[in-house]
């Protein structure tokens, strides 16, 4: 079984990849891990001998993975696992990412300034999907790019992890019903 890395940004239905890969039968991380790394502030950065130690340690224990820090790390996990598909979990919008990104830092209480300015966030959005595409470009078959909310699910998963579609719907994880996006 290959590995399998979600590396769309949060509030792309990671939590819906995670509970669709357990269904599948894959043995997923898809909790959040805090190693500091913030991707949006620099795309070049490098790990820490501490950090390669403490991801390869959690890597080598599980087989499809999403949230912090894989979405960060991609370029690393394409170099460690050269036969890992990556997935790209996407919004419908850049404008229902930003709303996504609002309404669940309202819920858990965030007040960071950056939340009331969606230019920020949809810029981080697209930031973000365009490096995890440009460095995919010459690599088509290891990047599925997938939007639950557009109605991609079970279909579009399983033909490219090559595996039949199991009878079960399509989980849809914190989804909540936008009007005004």
């Amino acid at each position: 079984m290959n590995k399998v890395f979600n590396i769309g940004l949060w509030k792309t239905g990671t939590k819906s990849f995670g509970v669709a890969m357990d269904v599948l039968g894959y043995k997923v991380h898809s909790h959040f891990w805090p190693i500091e790394i913030r991707l949006e502030e620099d795309e070049d950065f490098e790990l820490s001998q501490d950090q390669i130690d403490k991801i390869k340690y959690v890597s080598t224990r599980f087989d499809a993975f999403a949230d912090s820090p894989w979405l960060n790390i991609y370029k690393y996990l394409y170099e460690w696992y050269p036969d890992a598909k990556f997935v790209l979990t996407l919004r419908e919008s850049p404008e229902k990412y930003y709303v996504s990104e609002f309404y669940h830092s309202l819920a858990h209480g965030n007040s960071k300034n950056d939340i009331n300015n969606p230019k920020w966030f949809m810029d981080r959005y697209r930031n973000h999907n365009n490096n995890v595409r440009d460095f995919f470009k010459d690599k088509p078959d290891q990047l599925l790019e997938i939007c639950f909310e557009c109605g991609e699910g079970w279909g579009k998963l399983c033909s490219y992890l090559d595996i039949p579609v199991p009878t079960k719907p399509f989980p849809h994880v914190n989804s909540r019903r936008i009007t005004n996006a």
